[in-house]
């Protein structure tokens, strides 16, 4: 029973609406971690993780709001603002996490091209486990407020 449960959330429009809201938010990570990882003269080590922060939080900003409102078309509310950035936070630290790992080994292995990349396996893992908080958020924020009515 929960496996169809599962296969029907992440065969629904609105896990496609939240995978193009993802690649857009992708794109938008991506553009400033290489915008600050090249800044010169400070550790790469030191700006993968300034970048990675930086580029997270302007990232996870927009999919806070495009998510509410074309996934699961709901104005933001201070509640599932709070619980959406409670979840980006936790999500940031495994995310640095996966890609400080990732570096690693792009300095061990001398593939200093796959650099620009470094968020890509981070974002790939993470994604489903955001979609079904973001699930549970939006739904339980519904409900609450609709109880306190």
């Amino acid at each position: 029973m929960k496996i169809k449960k599962l296969i029907n959330i992440f065969f629904s429009p609105s896990f496609l609406i939240f995978c193009l809201i993802g690649i857009l938010n992708t794109l938008i990570h991506l553009a400033v971690y290489n915008l600050v990882i090249t800044i010169p003269f400070i550790s790469i080590y030191l700006l993968v993780i300034i970048g990675n922060t930086l580029a997270f939080i302007t990232a996870s900003l927009f999919s806070y709001w495009a998510n509410a409102t074309f996934t699961y078309k709901q104005k933001a509310s201070k509640l599932s603002f709070s619980l959406a950035m409670l979840t980006f936070i936790i999500r940031l630290l495994l995310s640095d996490l996966i890609i400080h790992l990732f570096n690693l080994i792009i300095e061990k292995e001398n593939w200093l091209f796959l650099r620009p990349w470094a968020p890509l396996p981070a974002t790939a893992l993470l994604i489903p486990l955001q979609f079904l908080v973001f699930n549970k958020i939006f739904t339980s924020s519904q409900v609450l407020k609709k109880t306190l009515e």
